[in-house]
């Protein structure tokens, strides 16, 4: 069975500042973010940060058949989990060097990270240490935050990265099913255009 911890994310965070006696968004950006030039990549991790660095995308919440301008929103409210901004671009530059091994990371290490198991019992998603895979997709993982849905992945037999993302977010389970259901059959079509 599949399992899912936030939890576990944030006590690591906590474990690397204790060891590395820098801040988790110092150490992130000292060891990742700046040797592989993510330049437009930040970290907020102080738990208030309301802000997005510009430019940005307007962020949206859809509720009750309206949408509500959710940009300003707390950024951080947990640290390690996921509270990295960044770029379409960046983030698909990372996903290609990290899936080639050409980050701080080894190659074994990342083949580790690959290694990935079926997330139920007759299910074609599988996921490894902190990636997801779905041979349609490729190698990746997704991301969430009020106003806005991420999906980050590496297809290997095509040495593709890509990014797709949408600026709406229902405010429910059942509506984030239905938005990355809606992503996936946007970039399987894109896929099909494409030839692969």
């Amino acid at each position: 069975t599949y399992l899912y911890s936030d939890t576990a994310y944030c006590l690591l965070g906590a474990i690397i500042e204790n060891v590395s006696g820098k801040s988790f968004e110092e150490f992130i950006r000292d060891e990742f973010l700046q040797p592989n030039g993510l330049t437009n990549t930040t970290l907020p991790w102080k738990g208030n940060d309301r802000t997005l660095p510009a430019p940005f995308v307007t962020g949206y919440t859809w509720e009750n058949g309206a949408l509500t301008d959710t940009t300003l929103s707390n950024m951080s409210p947990f640290v390690a989990n996921g509270n990295i901004i960044s770029t379409p671009l960046e983030l698909a530059s990372w996903a290609k060097r990290l899936f080639t091994g050409k980050t701080v990371l080894t190659m074994d290490t990342v083949q580790k990270m690959m290694t990935c198991l079926p997330v139920k019992f007759g299910s074609t998603s599988e996921y490894g240490l902190g990636i997801d895979y779905k041979p349609s997709r490729g190698y990746g993982h997704n991301g969430a935050h009020e106003g806005y849905l991420t999906n980050m992945y590496y297809k290997p037999e095509q040495d593709m990265a890509y990014v797709i993302f949408t600026n709406v977010l229902g405010n429910s389970y059942d509506s984030l099913r239905v938005q990355m259901t809606f992503l996936d059959s946007v970039t399987n079509k894109i896929f099909t255009e494409m030839g692969y």
